[in-house]
């Protein structure tokens, strides 16, 4: 019997990894690298806030695309840094992966060369932080709806946004001192939809684990 091909992948790719790859491919290559070379330098932080509201709007225009096409796509290459960085993924298999997964030919040469250049400090900086203590966890949240009406009918309604603070901190004893993060995130409809469905599938997996 002829023996299995061994998988090519550095790291797992999902469909939803390979949507944000279509993405990415639109983005300009001077731009992207600069993009990449900002998300070398906060992927550790694991907070997903890779830019300021401000800055995100501005790149969704820059780049012509929504503001959830622009999420998905900054945290897939914030995944292929970290993925990297865990598993110690050389530059030609890097390559090979996101060639696979679809990613365009200048696009690739820029992940690789970030990854080259700024991959010891991004190692570098998931250990720090990884020493600094455990995990932070949900303290508290503050949430609230804003809705953008032509009149004071609701019928009328032309955009609505949801808000949220989530207050981060510590467990006592965990290390890493008392000093806690309040994350804000704003979501639309569609935006708030995809938010839900990510937390369906985390508690599918968390019942699965713990069943």
């Amino acid at each position: 019997m002829a023996a299995l091909a061994a998988s090519t992948e550095a790291f797992p790719t999902s469909s939803r990894f390979l949507s944000a790859v279509k993405v990415l491919n639109t983005f300009p290559v001077a731009k992207f690298s600069s993009v990449l070379k900002r998300l070398s330098s906060r992927v550790h932080l694991r907070s997903g806030s890779y830019f300021t509201p401000s800055e995100a709007s501005q790149l969704s225009s820059s780049f012509n695309c929504s503001s959830l096409e622009l999420s998905d796509s900054l945290n897939a290459c914030g995944y292929v840094f970290e993925q990297c960085a865990y598993s110690s993924v050389g530059g030609d298999a890097l390559e090979a992966t996101l060639r696979g997964a679809g990613m365009e030919g200048g696009h690739v040469e820029a992940f690789r060369k970030a990854w080259e250049k700024e991959g010891a400090g991004i190692v570098k900086n998931f250990r720090d932080a990884s020493s600094m203590g455990t995990p932070m966890v949900m303290k508290g949240v503050e949430w609230a709806l804003s809705i953008n009406m032509s009149n004071s009918s609701l019928k009328n309604t032309k955009d609505a946004t949801a808000r949220f603070e989530v207050e981060l901190g510590r467990e006592a004893g965990g290390g890493g001192g008392d000093k806690g993060e309040t994350i804000a995130m704003e979501f639309g409809h569609e935006g708030m939809w995809e938010f839900f469905k990510d937390l369906d599938r985390i508690q599918e997996q968390l019942d699965t684990l713990t069943s």
